[in-house]
C-alpha cells in the first residue's frame, strides 16, 4: 500500500508552528523535496521498503528515445573531441582495435578505409571519428562502432538513487528487452561513470512478455522474493498492470520526453518524476 503526498515547495515550512499537524515522515520527506528543489509541486511517495528494486531500463532510467534522439546525434556531434580526450584508453584502443579487424572481414560494407599509414595520430582519429559519424547514421550491427557509441546518459536522480538504495540493503536488478549483456554495458558507461557495481542482476526479454503478470510472478521466484517485497519502477503502464497483478508493489514515472501518462494509469497508481520522490517507511 503507498501513501501520496503532494507538497507545494513555494510555501514555508514552518516546523515550530506545525508539530502537531504532521508526522516526522512528512517533516521529513518536505524538507527533502525542498532540499532537491524537485519541482515547483513534488510528490513525495511513502511505500514500505521492499527486498528489491526491479528498474525498467528506456524511459525510467534513460531517455526512452535514448539511442535515436539523443545518443546518435550527441555521438555525431561529438565524437572527435571524445576521441581527442579518451584517445589513450584502454577500453578505446580495445574498440579501435575491433573496428579495424572487422573492416578486413566486412570490408564491402566499409566505406573508407582504415589503415596504419597515417601521418600523425591526428589524422588516424579523423578516420575512426568519421566511420563512427557513418555507422550512427546506418545504424549499422558493427560491434567495435557500437561499443564506442554506448557511452550512455542517465538521469541525474539514478546513480544517488542506487548508492542510496544499497546503502538500504536493498537489492537492484535491471530489466528491459534489450539483453543483459547490453543492459551490463549500458550501465559500465555512462556519463556518471561505472553504475554496474550498484546491480545484483538483470533480466531480459528471455523471461518473458512484459505485459504478461506471469513473467512477474516468474522473476520472483528466479530471485526467491515472494512478489509483495519487489517494487517495479516503469514508464509504461501496460507494464505496470502486469506487474501489480502479480504482487508486485509498482510505480510509473514519467520522464522528459515520454508520452503523457494516460489518466486511467495515474488513477491505479502512484506517479513520481524522480527517484528522489521515493520515501521508505516500516509503518506504511
Amino acid at each position: 500500500m503507498e501513501a501520496k503526498r503532494n507538497y507545494n515547495l513555494s510555501a514555508k515550512l514552518d516546523v515550530k508552528n506545525k508539530d502537531d499537524t504532521k508526522s516526522s515522515n512528512e517533516f521529513k520527506a518536505e524538507s527533502k523535496a525542498k532540499k532537491n528543489n524537485i519541482n515547483k509541486t513534488s510528490t513525495i511517495v511513502f511505500t514500505r521498503k521492499p527486498t528489491a528494486i526491479i528498474l525498467n531500463f528506456f524511459g525510467t532510467a534513460t531517455h526512452r528515445n535514448l539511442v535515436s534522439s539523443i545518443l546518435l546525434p550527441f555521438i555525431k556531434e561529438n565524437v572527435e573531441n571524445y576521441l581527442k580526450v579518451n584517445w589513450k584508453r584502454k577500453r578505446v584502443q580495445k574498440d579501435i582495435k575491433r573496428i579495424k579487424k572487422e573492416q578486413k572481414q566486412r570490408q564491402n560494407d566499409f566505406p573508407m578505409k582504415i589503415n596504419d599509414n597515417y601521418d600523425n595520430e591526428n589524422d588516424f582519429r579523423k578516420a575512426i571519428a568519421n566511420y563512427i559519424q557513418w555507422a550512427a547514421d546506418k545504424r549499422t550491427d558493427h560491434i567495435g562502432a557500437n561499443k564506442l557509441m554506448k557511452h550512455v546518459c542517465v538521469f541525474e536522480d539514478v546513480p544517488k538513487a542506487l548508492e542510496n538504495w544499497k546503502h538500504e540493503n536493498i537489492k537492484i536488478y535491471g530489466y528491459a528487452t534489450a539483453k543483459i549483456s547490453a543492459q551490463k554495458h549500458f550501465y559500465k558507461h555512462t556519463d556518471h561513470g561505472n553504475l554496474l557495481p550498484f546491480f545484483d542482476g538483470f533480466f531480459d526479454k528471455s523471461m518473458g512478455d512484459k505485459h504478461s503478470y506471469e513473467t512477474y510472478i516468474s522473476i520472483s521466484k528466479k530471485l526467491t522474493v515472494s512478489t509483495d517485497k519487489l517494487l517495479y519502477i516503469t514508464d509504461l503502464g501496460k507494464e505496470a498492470v502486469a506487474a501489480n497483478k502479480s504482487g508486485m508493489k509498482t510505480f510509473l514515472i514519467h520522464r522528459p520526453g515520454n508520452k503523457e501518462i494516460k489518466q486511467k494509469y495515474r488513477k491505479e497508481f502512484a506517479v513520481i518524476q524522480s527517484f528522489e520522490e521515493i520515501e521508505f517507511s516500516q509503518t506504511v
